[in-house]
């Protein structure tokens, strides 16, 4: 009887530890859950950050446009595709004084692509001294494979991403 005892005991205490067939077990769930979140979780931040570089563009453009009516002086946006940039040389950057006002896409929090802007044939976009957008265009965004056209008309700012989705945002217009 006392051997009983103490074989049960042994296979008790035995038993505190996983299996190696549990391990695997616990391995292939974890690799499964990661393989399909890891994915989905870069296309997230990728939006994301496409989502906060349209919003940037759309609210320079919005500041050219009120900068323009209040000084009644014609200012040009200038795309430089190579550079993945605008600039705006009417305007002083806030972060580098005596510079004009230059965003850089490309960069930390961004890391967009300007990959097309057309106003009329060429990289600009200018608004004359009423604040209107003298000649509508566009400007492509694209960070991996998602893209955003962000439409730029007289009257009105039109965000065109893949998705059915479509965002108009209203440029401030001011009756004289």
């Amino acid at each position: 009887m006392k051997s009983n005892q103490s074989h049960h005991q042994k296979a008790e205490s035995r038993r505190h530890a996983f299996s190696m067939a549990e391990m695997l077990i616990v391995l292939v769930i974890i690799g499964t859950i990661s393989a399909v979140a890891v994915p989905r979780y870069a296309q997230a931040s990728a939006r994301q950050r496409l989502d906060g570089a349209v919003r940037r563009v759309i609210t320079d453009l919005n500041r050219v446009s009120d900068r323009a009516r209040t000084t009644s002086t014609s200012i040009t946006v200038w795309v430089d595709l190579v550079a993945n940039e605008y600039r705006i040389n009417a305007i002083e950057d806030p972060d580098h004084p005596g510079n004009f006002y230059k965003v850089s896409l490309l960069e930390e929090p961004y890391q967009v692509k300007i990959i097309a802007a057309d106003f009329g044939g060429v990289a600009k976009l200018t608004y004359d001294g009423y604040g209107e957008i003298v000649t509508s265009g566009y400007v492509d965004l694209q960070i991996g494979n998602q893209s955003s056209r962000i439409n730029i008309g007289t009257k009105i700012i039109q965000v065109a991403v893949p998705v059915p989705l479509q965002v108009d945002i209203p440029v401030p217009i001011v009756v004289n």
